[in-house]
């Protein structure tokens, strides 16, 4: 999930009080979710290749209405459909466009419209990691190990390591 300045923190429903924190004063126990308006909340969301899955929570039973923000930008029609949501979490799942890596989807409850930018979680390496790929990194680096080994001995048993060398 993308890291924001500033998050709702949602308490209990009988409380009905949002109050903005930083992520760190979050205790981990609780639900962190940023809200839409004093009935809607996102407490999750993710894109998997063209597919945006939400986790919304409502206070109440109603119709918002999601548009690919995405569609935008390549022009043309412009998907949107309206989804019922019950009172508590719902699962919704909505397809979008990415255009040059940039994929977004705008959530409209009637009286606010939101806009929610996608990206997707990168790692250092892409894609499955096999038994290979760990045998590989593993020997590069006690490849590299090894030769750095190999500098220092040679270097202790040619005795030019006792003062350093001047370079210049």
């Amino acid at each position: 999930m993308m890291l924001l300045a500033s998050i709702a923190l949602v308490g209990p429903a009988a409380a009905q009080t949002n109050t903005t924190v930083s992520l760190e004063d979050v205790p981990e126990q609780e639900d962190v979710c940023m809200s839409i308006n004093a009935e809607t909340r996102i407490c999750d969301y993710s894109i998997d290749d063209t597919t945006a899955s939400m986790v919304i929570e409502s206070d109440t039973r109603q119709s918002v209405t999601l548009t690919d923000a995405g569609g935008m930008m390549t022009g043309g029609n412009i998907r949107r459909e309206s989804r019922l949501l019950t009172d508590g979490k719902n699962q919704v799942e909505f397809r979008v466009t990415k255009y040059k890596n940039f994929a977004g989807l705008t959530i409209d409850t009637g009286d606010r419209l939101f806009g929610l930018p996608l990206e997707e979680r990168q790692s250092l390496l892409s894609g499955p990691i096999t038994a290979s790929d760990v045998q590989a990194s593993a020997l590069g680096g006690a490849s590299a190990v090894a030769l750095a080994m190999t500098f220092l001995i040679v270097r202790r048993v040619r005795g030019t390591d006792q003062e350093p060398e001047v370079v210049a």
